[in-house]
């Protein structure tokens, strides 16, 4: 890893290589390690929009979802929000993530809920 803590897998997932991630995955990259900025891998494929990559880390490691990073306490539901990204959205409340999780440190960041179809997600700020 760099001094910013940065991983080849935080790397891949930010570039958006999605043979390049696999391929460290199988090789046993940690996708738990945070960088300084407290972002896992998975926080970085959401901020850049590459949900192929949360795919592939989310069927890797199913714990993802609870996952949060350590400097915002933000869970990669509340990043999927904060980068208003339905569709991340709604894969991450496929693989499991709650509606009602609340950041590890408080955020203005809510998910107004109510759908079964994560085309009606209504993002805002309280």
């Amino acid at each position: 890893s760099s001094d910013t803590g940065y991983t080849a897998l935080h790397l891949s997932c930010s570039w958006g290589l999605a043979p390049l991630t696999r391929a460290l995955l199988q090789a046993g990259a940690s996708p738990h390690v945070t960088n300084s900025h407290g972002s896992s891998p998975i926080h970085m494929a959401l901020a850049r929009g590459h949900r192929d990559l949360v795919q592939i880390l989310l069927a890797h490691t199913p714990s993802l979802v609870t996952s949060f990073n350590t400097k915002n306490g933000f869970h990669p539901l509340h990043t999927a929000a904060l980068y208003r990204d339905r569709d991340s959205v709604g894969l991450l409340l496929q693989a499991g993530a709650r509606i009602d999780q609340d950041t590890q440190v408080r955020s203005t960041i809510r998910i107004q809920h109510g759908f079964s179809d994560p085309s009606k997600c209504r993002l805002h700020k309280t």
